[in-house]
């Protein structure tokens, strides 16, 4: 049984400081829950799209580009999970 694994940025450069040391350690898929602000969020998806092919990605950064707030917090749920 796996231990969940509870990602609490509390800070921009915090967020991307994690998300680096995990993609660099291959330990993305350890993590269980993440609790980003909107900005923690943002920072994450862009830095999670330079390491990962994803559609959601790309779509749900165009949404919040284009000001869709609603259909951006969708995605960027399915992108950063």
């Amino acid at each position: 049984m796996r231990t969940p694994l509870w990602l609490e940025p509390t800070s921009v450069p915090k967020a991307l400081l994690a998300v680096n040391a995990l993609h660099g350690a291959g330990l993305l898929d350890a993590v269980t829950y993440i609790s980003p602000n909107a900005d923690e969020a943002i920072e994450m998806a862009k830095a999670l799209a330079g390491f990962e092919s994803s559609r959601r990605l790309g779509r749900w950064l165009r949404a919040k580009a284009a000001g869709d707030d609603d259909a951006g917090a969708r995605e960027a749920v399915v992108a950063l999970v």
